[in-house]
């Protein structure tokens, strides 16, 4: 990191979306890689704190490029009791924030890792005592109560919606309380994501097919996981209409995509001329190629220790409409081993020492609840693949990977799993 993206030690919460455990493992992936100077002091199901010397604009530029991390913000201080962060707010923004208001102005309290018990009346309180201080300036700030969040009873927030809506980014009057380690910290909202951006990438392009291709957001979790870094080459070999290949284009990530099914490859040509388009990224400053080719025969078509990173979610097996019988779900891994255990021998051929794959793997949930998994130890055997946890490598004692975000009712489980391609 250069001189001039730094300044002195400050502590930065980023605010973790429905999926907390993998947006920390994403968040520890973009340190490793630099994207982000400093380290993760501590994290909860809600907040993660990091200490950086990193300077504020260039951490909200990074946002963009988050899947599981929907707001950051900056603390400015922290209190050891909730019964301190009514009185204690104001002192502590007043310099940075409260001085510089414009003469009217919409702000909001978000409060992250408290149970709306404790919440509620601290937000309430705290709005009673900012507003003192608002009148003593002679400003107006019209109160938008946070709302209550469906993926977590420890979060009560300001939409980022209405937050962008009100330009409440722009003033620093999202205020953030935020639960944790053993301490209370305060500050306020830099930057959230953008829905209306995200919606507009997803449902411009020109193609969509929801059944074969994972979402947006998750795409850019895993292209984050898998610590691919601007200027080198990410593989997706089951590419489907390209939508891991759109999202790492955008971060200026060369990428080769394929499928075995002509057709789709020609529709994945569309979004990612749609996304050069848009984004202007000329093929001769960052480059894509497509191609119609069986994943088992990847290394006819391409080098040896070529390829970067290779982010991907393979054939799942087929759709099913009931929870299958235990002898039908063997039957299915039996029907999908040779793919797999063909494909990681491919994947290993083809990936540089000491990079990374991101795959989703199958397993199926039976009538009786039974879990049938691959038999991913055939796949790594005769490689030097090794399972990669970046919690794990950072030093904290919480595993993340394989990560499990199959929702409740699907027959069809899916686990994230990261390996790393040893020397």
């Amino acid at each position: 990191m250069t001189k001039d993206v730094k300044e002195k030690k400050h502590y930065i919460a980023f605010i973790l979306g429905r999926d907390p455990l993998l947006a920390v493992a994403e968040l520890q992936s973009q340190i490793n890689v630099g994207r982000i100077s400093g380290k993760i002091v501590e994290f909860n199901e809600n907040v993660a704190l990091v200490e950086t010397t990193q300077k504020v604009f260039f951490l909200k530029k990074t946002l963009n490029y988050f899947g599981g991390i929907p707001k950051i913000g900056k603390i400015i201080g922290a209190v050891s009791t909730v019964d301190e962060v009514p009185n204690t707010f104001s002192s502590f923004l007043y310099d940075e924030v409260f001085k510089k208001l414009p003469s009217v102005f919409h702000y909001s309290i978000s409060s992250y890792g408290l149970p709306l018990s404790t919440a509620i009346p601290t937000v309430n309180m705290t709005k009673d005592a900012i507003e003192l201080q608002f009148k003593e300036l002679k400003v107006k700030g019209e109160f938008h109560p946070p709302q209550r969040e469906t993926y977590s009873d420890l979060v009560l927030e300001q939409p980022p919606k209405d937050i962008i809506r009100y330009k409440m980014n722009k003033t620093r009057t999202d205020f953030i309380i935020a639960n944790v380690g053993k301490k209370i910290h305060l500050g306020y909202t830099l930057a959230v994501y953008s829905p209306k951006k995200h919606q507009f990438r997803d449902l411009k392009r020109p193609v969509k097919d929801y059944s074969i291709n994972i979402s947006i957001r998750m795409a850019q979790i895993l292209i984050n996981l898998c610590q691919v870094r601007e200027g080198e080459t990410l593989l997706d070999p089951f590419c489907g209409v390209g939508t891991i290949l759109q999202e790492a284009l955008r971060r200026k990530i060369h990428v080769i995509g394929s499928d075995i099914d002509p057709e789709i490859i020609k529709a994945a040509k569309k979004n990612i001329r749609f996304y050069r388009r848009i984004y202007q990224l000329p093929q001769k400053k960052v480059k894509s190629s497509l191609y119609t080719i069986d994943a088992q025969k990847l290394s006819k078509h391409f080098k040896k220790n070529s390829i970067d990173g290779i982010v991907t979610e393979p054939y799942l097996g087929p759709l099913l409409k009931d929870y299958p019988s235990k002898h039908k779900a063997y039957a299915i891994i039996d029907e999908l081993t040779p793919l797999y255990e063909q494909f990681f021998k491919e994947a290993h051929r083809l990936l540089r020492p000491n990079k990374r794959m991101v795959i989703i793997l199958p397993y199926f949930k039976t009538r009786k609840k039974d879990k049938i998994q691959l038999p991913l130890e055939n796949f790594v055997k005769n490689t030097t693949f090794q399972i990669s946890d970046p919690l794990k490598e950072a030093g904290f004692q919480t595993s993340c990977i394989p990560y499990d975000y199959s929702s409740p009712t699907s027959k069809i489980g899916r686990e994230i799993y990261i390996f790393v391609k040893k020397r």
